[in-house]
């Protein structure tokens, strides 16, 4: 058991199931919910760059050092909408299929999660 009410502890990275019971036992599990962990805008600046932001069609992705695992675009619900790979250097990714809205782009570079917001206009 991680935790109980809305609070948890020692979460770490990863794929995981919620089960939810209630008072007289009764219990429904969602999921599965994919955690990730944010680092900060100061981290992110130093390896790996992303602009416009907001963007309309093309986001540009600037990285310092070679990319392992590429990237993933989620939406608030933490759907994924694209995935690919990123060379070292400056990417382009057409967005233009994306409806607008608020999507999360998350990058692993160094052994290290990098997420950042970005907002699509249209």
């Amino acid at each position: 058991m991680l935790g109980t009410g809305f609070r948890f502890s020692q979460i770490q990275e990863g794929i995981y199931l919620l089960r939810v019971t209630d008072a007289i036992g009764c219990q429904k599990i969602y999921g599965p919910i994919e955690l990730l962990t944010v680092a900060s805008k100061d981290l992110v600046i130093e390896k790996v760059k992303i602009y416009p932001n907001p963007v309309n069609e093309i986001l540009y992705i600037e990285c310092s050092n070679p990319i392992e695992n590429g990237f993933m675009i989620l939406d608030q619900n933490g759907v994924r909408h694209k995935v690919g790979q990123l060379k070292k250097g400056i990417n382009s990714l057409d967005i233009s299929d994306l409806r607008t809205g608020i999507y999360f782009i998350s990058i692993l570079c160094q052994e290290k999660r990098y997420v950042q917001r970005i907002a699509i206009i249209h």
